[in-house]
């Protein structure tokens, strides 16, 4: 009997599409091979994203791959993941986009941790909030929601902090990657800004 998934892999495809499709490529490559613990949702910023080569690919030949689209182009990750939430069958969601690998152990490691303290909301590995795509508790998120203001580039980086304690793997080491919000190619470009986070390192 196989494994119910307990994470869903949640691939936010927005931006320039000239400028991230062949990292999109790579990222959804990374996909492959994910074993039975992990679903693969992809959710497109508008219906342009289903017709890239790379996606219809996946979608033949990905692992049990479902995907939603925005009616318009919105240009910013909060509402993509909040219509990914109404969709979600598992209890956490590790958040890729272009130009972000997966690695299996390397999640699977941030959902364990998140198993063994439940008061931590999100796991990350070395880095940023989402410097390397983080494990959040899809019921943190649904209670706390996310800002859907298009107000700065790394607003995602400070709701997500602000979604509770954040667990920081420094073990969990992944390959550095090609975009973080602050710097990803929306097609349009919002003002940036640092932001804080309450982050506990594990020992």
């Amino acid at each position: 009997m196989s494994r119910m998934a307990d994470c869903t892999s949640v691939v936010l495809l927005l931006g320039d599409p000239f400028t991230v499709c062949g990292e999109l490529t790579r990222t959804l490559a990374s996909l492959k091979n994910i074993g039975s613990r992990f679903e693969v949702l992809l959710v497109c910023d508008g219906p342009a994203w289903k017709r890239e080569p790379a996606v219809q690919s996946f979608l033949v030949h990905g692992p049990r791959p479902g995907l939603l689209q925005t009616r318009s182009c919105v240009d910013h990750p909060a509402p993509l993941i909040h219509l990914a939430l109404d969709w979600l069958r598992t209890p956490y969601l590790h958040l890729l986009w272009p130009g972000v690998a997966f690695r299996a152990e390397n999640t699977a490691r941030l959902c364990d941790a998140l198993d063994h303290i439940p008061e931590v909301a999100v796991a990350v590995g070395m880095g940023g909030v989402t410097a390397h795509g983080a494990v959040l508790r899809a019921s943190a998120v649904q209670a706390n929601g996310l800002c859907l203001e298009q107000s700065s580039q790394s607003t995602l980086d400070q709701e997500i902090g602000n979604l509770g304690e954040v667990l920081m793997l420094p073990s969990v080491e992944c390959d550095e990657p090609r975009w973080s919000w602050t710097d990803y190619p929306f097609l349009k470009r919002w003002p940036t800004r640092v932001a804080g986070n309450r982050v506990r390192v594990a020992a």
